[in-house]
């Protein structure tokens, strides 16, 4: 393959978002053209907590799409799991109530 002829537009990409129930990372290689693969994360409901991810084998997906070097290097990411416990659940009725009594006990003193 002649990566000139390709104009320069040659990138790898590495995305990380954390929601407050889910963890994605992305990675994207930009050679020719786009071929992107993406490893979700969800919080698990119910006590106990926990984070699960809905493709265990990602690693020999990605390293066939990606190529083996950005797919180890995205495989070898450490999980943000202080930053991503750090986010609040959604909110269940009890706790909108106790947010909005925190709002009014905050707004009057």
């Amino acid at each position: 393959m002649d990566l000139g002829a390709l104009g320069g537009e040659c990138h790898a990409e590495v995305h990380m978002r954390i929601e407050r129930n889910r963890v994605v990372f992305t990675g994207v290689l930009q050679m020719g053209g786009r071929i992107e693969v993406t490893k979700v994360w969800e919080r698990r409901a119910g006590k106990g907590g926990g984070w699960i991810t809905n493709r265990p084998e990602f690693i020999q997906c990605a390293e066939q799409r990606l190529g083996r070097e950005l797919a180890e290097y995205l495989d070898s990411l450490r999980f943000p799991f202080e930053v991503a416990n750090l986010l609040p659940r959604p909110a269940s009725a009890v706790a909108a109530a106790a947010r909005e009594a925190a709002a009014k006990e905050v707004a009057h003193g």
